[in-house]
């Protein structure tokens, strides 16, 4: 029964997701309040208010997924919340389980971080307050505070407010350059 009940919760849930899918490109705003209670509605541990979740991203289990103030998600992230490749390994050493055994973990992305395109957020990890995740990137475990992560596996490569002050600079170099002119 409660197999059941999950099949018709994620078809509830993938139905009320293409209903607002269209207000993505019309109101931002608009999709947003509806996503959001929608998102809330099945399961998704929300401390504060995202700015953006695209209605393309993909998550696993929602009650395993916490997100936190003026988080932006891009299209094609996915939150996987369970890795199943535990088996193959018991396997590949000799020791085959006689049933699929698996590691499930909480995702939690704290305040004001952005998920670039087609990242992939890996069960267990954490992903510290003012961070950027790059496009593509993999991640797995605990991504530290003010972090710059790209890459797979995903590596810190700068603190985010040592970039946003050099493109302050750019910026501000920028709009000298046309005042100019």
């Amino acid at each position: 029964m409660s197999q059941v009940r999950r099949i018709v919760g994620r078809l509830l849930f993938q139905g009320s997701r293409m209903l607002v899918r269209p207000l993505e490109f019309i109101d931002a705003r608009l999709f947003m309040k509806a996503y959001l209670r929608i998102l809330r509605r099945h399961g998704l541990n929300l401390t504060g208010a995202p700015r953006f979740i695209s209605s393309r991203a993909w998550f696993d289990n929602l009650s395993k997924i916490h997100l936190g103030e003026r988080v932006v998600i891009s299209r094609d992230v996915r939150f996987l919340t369970h890795d199943y490749s535990v088996t193959t390994g018991l396997t590949a050493i000799g020791d085959p389980p006689e049933v699929y055994v698996s590691i499930h973990g909480e995702i939690v992305v704290e305040d004001n971080v952005f998920i670039g395109l087609g990242a992939i957020i890996l069960p267990g990890t954490i992903v510290r307050a003012n961070s950027i995740v790059g496009a593509g990137a993999v991640v797995k475990g605990d991504i530290p505070l003010d972090s710059m992560v790209i890459g797979n596996p995903a590596n810190v490569v700068a603190k985010t407010t040592s970039r946003a002050h050099h493109w302050r600079e750019l910026r501000d170099s920028d709009r000298a350059m046309r005042d100019r002119n």
